[in-house]
């Protein structure tokens, strides 16, 4: 499912729904804690809305009722991007000078992945987010962009 309407809401920026995703996991590293309007751009490129994120909220503007996923806030609703077939890892950090970064970090893999840790790890992973669900959000999100190759490489 590809959405080819631009993150921002502006029509003909084709942004794909990956680069889009991306965005979103870079925004979940930088946040600070639970974002309702993260939250609703999650779902809204993922769910592939055809009009604007911008149209969506004049149509809807209480981001309360939106029936997105409160993922920033809640870990279980983050669990819920983590693709089918793919374990997670989270901890938070010991030293003082990465905690200053932010303390939680995140990877998600393909269960029993084969091959080079690298080709998942680097790409399926947030090293530093200001809560769990942050920091497993961002690392679902990448891992939702690999996800059809990362199956193949772990199946193969």
């Amino acid at each position: 499912m590809t959405n080819q309407t631009s993150l921002s809401g502006q029509d003909g920026g084709g942004v794909e729904q990956g680069a889009a995703l991306l965005e979103l996991a870079a925004r979940c590293e930088a946040g600070t804690g639970p974002d309702r309007e993260l939250d609703c751009r999650i779902w809204w490129v993922l769910d592939g809305l055809s009009i604007s994120f911008e149209d969506t909220v004049a149509i809807v503007a209480d981001l309360h009722a939106w029936l997105a996923p409160y993922y920033t806030a809640s870990l279980d609703a983050a669990m819920a991007l983590v693709p089918e077939g793919h374990t997670i890892q989270m901890s938070d950090w010991d030293a003082e000078i990465l905690r200053e970064r932010g303390p939680w970090q995140a990877i998600v893999l393909p269960f029993r992945a084969r091959g080079s840790l690298t080709d998942y790890t680097f790409t399926n992973r947030c090293d530093h987010a200001a809560t769990a669900p942050l920091a497993l959000c961002a690392a679902a999100l990448r891992a939702i962009t690999q996800a059809t190759p990362t199956t193949e490489k772990a199946n193969g």
